[in-house]
């Protein structure tokens, strides 16, 4: 395992901030900087905000594009693996409770876990996607793409997808993977009885105030409210991913661009975690700038560098990205639902983010 850094502190209370908050007299400011940062064609909301002011958001472009439904600020889209970000902070929620430890083996948790897995890899390797377990489902899906409609639990998903040896030494290499999070799931259930969903919504969703976040019980397209995904083009041909049960804590979370702003300030100033927890979410592990759930990166802003919590999603043609400045409460959130592609979408991002520094 890399030494865990801790790229910056989360203490509270919170640093008083006197920058300006250059959207808060005219939404046409906002439009500008969005149309100079994502295009005039851009399709979806964004959210921008700073210490002191309440959130000013946009949408643009449509939600159904056959029924000419229009995207609304209150519109859900699917956020893909900023669900790991999520994950991770009922992890640590359950850390602070003393019901969980991210260093223990996960076999105290799943005993049915097969080793040497179960007396190898931790929670914290899981989390960071350093486990070396392989990624059976990925590999399942690809033989076979009819898997997702098995209606499996996370325990049984684990024991059919992530009971193979380690491929590396856990913590010693970052492999992307959702069978990861299959596991981490399956402990969860395990720690509290309880079904992942329940678990996210007691344990992050309900304390954070949000109420229009959750993982859908259903396919994601039946639910109400909610924007379809499309590939990039003028044809605007649809792109669903299925919504596949028990993956959901890797990327099925649905939310808004408001409830992302509201977990966001929730997870990073407020004490909805200890600051111990909030040092660990924060902690860089591996080269790929990777924390728990999620990334840390730096920036230059106004001549300083900045740390910036980092979380991006993707699920079919659902493009989201959620941009916060712990300490300093400033956040970009991003969400289309026409493809775009993830390094214009950052590029867009840190572009507004920059806004807010001026």
């Amino acid at each position: 395992m890399r030494r865990l850094v801790l790229r910056f502190s989360l203490s509270l209370p919170l640093l008083a901030l006197s920058a300006p908050f250059v959207f808060a007299q005219s939404a046409a400011t906002l439009d500008n900087a969005v149309k100079d940062a994502l295009g005039a064609d851009f399709n979806g909301v964004v959210l921008v905000r700073a210490p002191g002011a309440a959130p000013q958001m946009r949408a643009y472009g449509f939600a159904d594009f056959d029924k000419a439904t229009p995207n609304l600020a209150a519109t859900r889209f699917q956020i893909g693996s900023i669900t790991k970000w999520l994950t991770s902070v009922a992890v640590l929620r359950l850390v602070d409770q003393a019901k969980l430890s991210i260093d223990t083996p996960v076999g105290a948790y799943l005993p049915q876990m097969p080793a040497p897995a179960a007396g190898t890899v931790t929670l914290r390797h899981l989390l960071s996607n350093t486990s070396g377990i392989p990624n059976g489902v990925v590999q399942e899906f690809r033989k076979d793409p009819s898997i997702a409609v098995l209606k499996l639990t996370k325990l049984e998903a684990t024991l059919r997808f992530a009971s193979g040896a380690p491929a590396f030494a856990p913590g010693s290499r970052f492999d992307y993977s959702p069978t990861n999070w299959v596991v981490v799931a399956a402990v969860l259930e395990s720690v509290t009885g309880k079904p992942f969903a329940l678990v996210l919504d007691e344990q992050v969703l309900r304390p954070a105030g949000v109420k229009a976040t959750g993982v859908p019980d259903r396919p994601f397209e039946t639910l109400p409210g909610g924007a379809l995904a499309y590939a990039s083009g003028a044809d605007h041909k649809p792109k669903m991913s299925p919504t596949v049960d028990f993956v959901a804590a890797s990327g099925t979370v649905f939310s808004t661009a408001e409830d992302l702003a509201a977990l966001a300030h929730a997870v990073y100033e407020t004490a909805l975690l200890s600051p111990q927890s909030r040092l660990q979410l924060s902690g860089i592990l591996t080269d790929e700038n990777y924390a728990l759930g999620g990334r840390v990166r730096t920036m230059e802003f106004a001549g300083r560098s900045v740390q910036v919590a980092s979380q991006a999603g993707v699920t079919g043609g659902f493009k989201s990205l959620l941009l916060h400045v712990p300490g300093e409460d400033k956040t970009v959130i991003i969400l289309n639902n026409t493809d775009m592609q993830q390094s214009d979408q950052a590029r867009a991002g840190e572009a507004l983010l920059r806004t807010l520094y001026r």
